[in-house]
């Protein structure tokens, strides 16, 4: 949402782009002169009151309707999964994310609460939007299925990466740095991601210990991310105490692009994704990914990664066996996903909402 929100600013020269915000923001989002970021503090009181008369966060239901700025807008963009404010307000564009919170198997994944509110809130949202927004094609098609929405209500704008810390173009010595820091020594498998059970991390660690167990593999397994929703249920089983297994949660954004580039691949496992960013991030970096043949994975990817069954960890461990001797086949992945990663662009992603932002105002 963040990068989306400075492309939007840098590519709506004839429009007055209004961000709101519950603090000042770090870094500031623009400096453009047709921008504003218009800070609304939350209410100092009575906060556990409003919560239950408006069913969730009072900034969102009725901190923005007390704007000034509010009645004079002409279109509204927010998050679909948030709470909506009450009123009819200006005609919105609700962007959806994903719906792993709606799938059958939901609640191995999510708690209760949470796939409730989520459900309530995205519902209200996208029946109640003039236009939604969807990041891919799986995500649209989800929407459609679950809250019965025509296609015509639907646009698909993908998500993008940063191209300014997501490159192939790292000083080695600051990958270096960053795999010091680690003490990461010899070649890698990364994995990015919150650790939560719909991420399948037990598959990839099932997949590395095969490799390991006959000794078929110098590598080490990378797994980048903090908790997630259910990170302590009783699906997400315990990482093992394996040297060769190694564990960050408090890398930046720049250390994490460090560690794409450095790695043999980066896998994705997960049951299920909306996007799938991370890949796109490796791709972007010249990094080969292994992705599960799941959600919207297939769709980012395209032809610059290799597929496996999310189920299957000895499919897995078979690919990461293989690629760690195929060198050519390495590179023409990297070289697949270099091409891959550029055809995804926020400017083209805020162009087209901005499209959709004229339809409706």
């Amino acid at each position: 949402m963040r990068s989306l929100a400075r492309s939007l600013a840098q590519n709506c020269h004839d429009h007055h782009l209004v961000y709101f915000l519950d603090s000042e923001p770090i870094p500031p989002l623009s400096g453009l002169p047709n921008v504003e970021a218009k800070v609304l503090r939350p209410f100092p009181m009575m906060n556990t009151l409003l919560t239950r008369l408006g069913g969730a966060d009072p900034w969102y239901r009725y901190r923005l309707r007390l704007s000034r700025t509010w009645n004079s807008l002409d279109a509204f963009i927010c998050n679909a999964h948030e709470p909506v404010p009450v009123g009819a307000g200006p005609p919105r564009v609700a962007i959806v994310h994903d719906l792993a919170f709606m799938r059958v198997d939901a609640e191995r994944y999510f708690p209760h609460e949470v796939i409730r509110h989520l459900d309530r809130w995205t519902a209200e949202s996208v029946h109640s939007a003039a236009k939604v927004m969807a990041v891919s094609m799986t995500t649209a098609a989800d929407t459609m299925r679950v809250y019965g929405l025509p296609e015509s209500k639907i646009v698909v704008l993908p998500n993008a990466h940063d191209s300014s810390v997501f490159h192939s173009n790292i000083p080695s010595c600051k990958i270096r740095a960053t795999l010091a820091e680690l003490n990461l020594q010899g070649p890698y498998f990364l994995h990015v991601g919150a650790a939560q059970p719909r991420k399948n991390i037990p598959a990839i660690i099932q997949a590395f210990q095969r490799l390991l167990s006959h000794d078929q593999i110098a590598h080490s397994l990378v797994l980048l991310g903090g908790k997630g929703w259910n990170s302590a249920h009783e699906t997400m089983e315990p990482i093992p105490e394996i040297s060769r297994i190694i564990q960050s949660s408090s890398m930046s954004n720049q250390q994490v692009a460090h560690l794409m580039v450095g790695a043999d691949a980066l896998i994705m496992a997960g049951f299920y994704e909306g996007f799938g960013l991370p890949a796109l991030e490796a791709m972007a970096c010249g990094t080969p990914v292994i992705a599960a043949r799941a959600g919207a994975l297939p769709e980012v990817v395209g032809d610059a990664g290799i597929y496996f069954d999310p189920n299957d960890p000895s499919e897995l461990a078979t690919i990461m066996d293989s690629l760690t001797k195929d060198e050519p086949l390495r590179r023409a992945l990297a070289r697949r996903g270099l091409a891959r990663a550029r055809t995804f662009s926020w400017d083209t992603t805020a162009r087209g909402l901005l499209d959709v932002i004229k339809e409706i105002a």
